[in-house]
């Protein structure tokens, strides 16, 4: 008996050793490249489309490149004094780094919209307008569109649809394109 007690300590004792032994191994070296001798990607890739979903999206290429869910989103009736609703804005945020926002007119149908300029104090209503906030840099640079299209597919208690527009910076001249995707968003 008093055997059979020595044997079964030895074994676990041994058991034990061999445990301790396999962690005090030596763990294999990373072979990630180190952050200094990594490439950057080249200027000129895209950023990479986004997944097909519901969510709203900006897409920008261009003087600035980014693939981005928005975070915040409305739609908001524009008017031209305190009480007179003339257009209809949509509104797409990202974590107030990417900002898109389109007018267009009040009461719009489904259909496709002619983007022919940009942000105007003198927005009357007729005209679909666009325009695109960078502000991921020290001094944030509003572009201005000057061509694109609206494609409204859904109006009324909620608005989806779909965007694309060129825009310019005022100040330096550099250009972006715009685009991306809306769904469900209700007034």
């Amino acid at each position: 008996m008093r055997t059979n007690i020595l044997n079964r300590k030895l074994t676990l004792l041994v058991l034990v050793i061999v445990v301790l032994i396999a962690a005090c191994q030596a763990a294999p070296a990373p072979t990630d490249t180190p952050a200094a001798q990594a490439t950057a990607a080249p200027p000129e890739v895209s950023p990479a489309p986004l997944a097909n979903t519901s969510a709203s999206t900006i897409q920008v290429s261009g003087a600035v490149r980014a693939s981005v869910e928005a975070d915040n989103f409305y739609i908001a009736p524009v008017t031209n004094d305190a009480e007179t609703v003339i257009g209809t804005m949509l509104y797409l945020n990202r974590a107030d780094n990417h900002i898109v926002f389109i007018r267009f007119p009040r009461n719009a149908p489904p259909g496709e919209y002619s983007i022919t300029g940009g942000y105007t104090d003198g927005f009357d209503g007729t005209a679909t307008t666009g325009n695109y906030i960078d502000q991921t840099r020290d001094a944030a640079t509003q572009y201005a569109a000057t061509g694109g299209t609206l494609t409204l597919t859904a109006t009324g208690s909620a608005y989806s649809g779909s965007y694309t527009f060129t825009a310019q910076d005022d100040q330096t001249g550099l250009t972006v394109t715009v685009s991306g995707t809306f769904a469900g968003i209700e007034p």
